[in-house]
């Protein structure tokens, strides 16, 4: 069988393709396939006719490449998953066939590329967290730096200045507001990021948790879950199936039934954000007019540190997210 075509080649039997030596153990391969051959498989296997044929002494191996698609689709006829009982989360897989140490092999093999894929999956969510986080590090790094060398700066020309007690109590109302109206403007980038996620057609399981930006909000949480189940169970049942599908053309239906109850979400949520940001940015003000009565030295100071007060919260905090990402992707 032709690898490349997967067609028959007709062949005299004692025509020789091609002719090399190996040992039992070595890996041979092409750009078609890649296997090992062991002597203790053959010795240990029931079934040596199916592997060899008996040339006296020696033995010949004989070996026969198959269709991919076609091997799929006859393991698909082959497997059956079914729960222990009702009540159990635990699954009873068994796979049919000729070889029982082939379709032990094929078992392991199966579970194994399960659990590379949930891990990888994980991964991928970790390592969305982490390049959304590092974005906004990014402005917030060069933010911090100048406004710390400012602050110095000032110090150091006005080393006996320091806030009255009327611009303390003014200075820590506008650090409340800042600190609020800057977690309020990093839900509002989360929400359109999201946004911008589902204008591409794509799967919805590597995306980043609301709980990055503090967002605990229950529906949000629970649309996100469910579109991300919906695509997991899509991907899951397209491998091997055909194309015009009823079955995943209703779940397309409901992705997109789910896509767009998701985005009218957001869009909701968005609005109600737009009006928090305005109330902050009014509040803010008000204190500002507090502030610029004091004395120009003092309220410069109270400024700059206000100014680094809040680059400093906010990269403690999204350095907090980070590492919290970086402990899931390791673990």
């Amino acid at each position: 069988i032709d690898p490349s075509t997967q067609k028959v080649i007709k062949k005299k039997v004692n025509e020789v393709v091609e002719k090399r030596k190996y040992k039992f153990g070595d890996v041979i391969s092409s750009p078609y396939y890649k296997f090992s051959i062991s002597a203790n498989a053959i010795e240990k296997s029931p079934f040596p006719d199916d592997l060899s044929e008996n040339l006296g002494d020696k033995r010949k191996l004989i070996l026969q490449f198959h269709k991919l698609e076609d091997l799929v689709k006859s393991y698909f006829g082959k497997i059956e998953v079914k729960p222990i009982n009702k009540s159990s989360s635990i699954l009873y897989i068994s796979c049919e066939g000729e070889n029982i140490f082939r379709e032990q092999a094929f078992l392991n093999a199966l579970l194994n590329k399960y659990i590379e894929l949930g891990v990888y999956q994980k991964n991928q969510i970790a390592q969305n967290t982490i390049f959304f986080i590092d974005k906004q590090l990014e402005s917030i790094t060069d933010s911090l730096n100048y406004a710390e060398s400012r602050l110095e700066e000032f110090r150091s020309k006005n080393k006996t200045i320091n806030i009255s007690s009327e611009g303390v109590v003014v200075f820590n109302r506008l650090e409340n507001l800042d600190r609020e109206l800057a977690i309020q403007q990093s839900r509002d980038k989360y929400y359109k990021y999201l946004l911008e996620y589902l204008s591409v057609p794509r799967g919805f399981r590597e995306v980043v948790s609301p709980s990055v930006v503090g967002i605990q909000d229950p529906v949000l949480i629970s649309l996100i879950n469910r579109l991300a189940e919906l695509t997991a169970e899509r991907d899951a049942q397209a491998v091997g199936n055909k194309e015009n599908n009823p079955f995943l053309e209703q779940l397309e239906s409901r992705i997109a039934t789910a896509r767009e109850g998701l985005k009218e979400n957001i869009l909701n949520v968005l609005k109600s954000s737009e009006i928090l940001i305005k109330d902050y940015k009014e509040k803010i003000k008000e204190s500002e007019m507090l502030l610029a009565q004091l004395p120009s030295t003092e309220k410069n100071l109270a400024n700059i540190t206000r100014e680094f007060k809040l680059n400093e919260n906010l990269y403690l905090f999204l350095l907090q997210k980070r590492a919290e990402a970086g402990i899931a992707q390791a673990s």
